[in-house]
């Protein structure tokens, strides 16, 4: 009989450094997608001409935030806030 342990148990863990690595990415990333957000509806305006991506970059780099700090799924989330908002 094979055994198969699930690495993504919950009551595992503190067992699995690459999975609690993994985790934590994914709690930092959301930290800081919430962070960004906040801070583009406070002081980012727009100016005509600007892509939604230059909006987001300019706020990760104003909060000194690099694109590894977020997931590809937050950043796309952000993308798509900030066309929703200002476009």
């Amino acid at each position: 009989m094979v055994r198969f342990d699930n690495p993504f148990d919950p009551s595992k863990d503190g067992q699995n450094p690459i999975v609690d690595g993994v985790r934590f990415h994914i709690r930092e990333s959301q930290q800081n997608k919430e962070n960004i957000w906040n801070y583009i509806l406070k002081y980012v305006q727009p100016e005509q001409g600007d892509r939604p991506l230059d909006i987001l970059e300019y706020a990760m780099k104003c909060m000194n935030i690099s694109d590894s700090q977020l997931t590809v799924a937050d950043e796309h989330e952000l993308l798509d806030k900030i066309i929703e908002y200002f476009y």
